[in-house]
């Protein structure tokens, strides 16, 4: 049986706040020395950096499992991704060049330490997995996700999902944002895409309303990422104080 393994992406800046709808307008919005969570950052962080680069003042902090794999680990993954044995390491736009910066360097060796000492330590970058957030209620004035949550976090069940959800809300500082993209589980496209739409809508809006999440919650079209081009879904949360 070949191994399962994680995604690796490499999605510019500019495409991800495209998929969240993140117009230089609103990226004016976040208040002055805000602090913005990236959840699934992948290994690159370009999110990170563009919005740095357009908003210095801002605290971004990129929250991914692979940020805590060594680089000797993450390299093996690809070795044995490329002779075949390796179930799914998926890759965007580029493959992965040994001359890239896989991890943060400087860090302990075990895993598991080196997610605790970031936690702690409230470093930029934080290994850890969704739905378990590692940090405190009202953190966070922006909160963005791109393509975690059509890709593993409903096959997790119903529990875990729902836990991701209200974790988002209650780190989520009062008026914080949170954008979540796409709403659609991507295992299901094979299905009528319309009626898909209309079906993850209801099963957000009646989650977050069985939760009882005090927030305004918008869903908006974004251009498809597929070649057919056919229309996401952008689901916005925001906080009510």
């Amino acid at each position: 049986m070949k191994e399962s393994s994680f995604y690796v992406t490499d999605r510019s800046f500019e495409q991800i706040s495209g998929y969240l709808d993140l117009t230089s307008e609103e990226i004016m919005k976040i208040p002055q020395e805000g602090r913005v969570l990236e959840i699934g950052s992948g290994v690159y962080r370009n999110f990170a950096s563009g919005l740095s680069a357009v908003r210095p003042d801002l605290k971004v902090v990129s929250l991914d499992p692979t940020l805590g794999i060594k680089k000797d680990d993450f390299l093996s993954v690809v070795k044995r991704d490329s002779q075949g044995k390796i179930e799914s390491v998926y890759y965007t736009n580029k493959i992965i060049s040994k001359d890239k910066d896989y991890f943060l360097t400087g860090k302990a060796e075990n895993t598991e330490k080196v997610r605790e000492e970031r936690v702690k330590s409230e470093d930029l970058a934080v290994a850890a997995l969704a739905p378990n957030l590692p940090f405190k209620n009202d953190s966070f004035d922006l909160i963005v996700d791109t393509f975690g949550p059509g890709l593993y976090l409903h096959d997790l069940g119903e529990k875990e999902f729902k836990q991701y959800l209200k974790s988002v809300f209650d780190i989520l500082k009062p008026e914080g944002v949170a954008r979540i993209f796409p709403v659609i589980k991507s295992t299901l496209r094979s299905q009528d895409l319309d009626e898909l739409r209309k079906i993850s809508q209801n099963y957000y809006k009646e989650t977050i309303e069985k939760l009882g999440l005090n927030c305004v919650l918008t869903f908006k079209e974004i251009p498809g990422t597929s070649n057919e081009r056919i229309p996401e879904i952008l689901m916005i949360i925001k906080k009510i104080s």
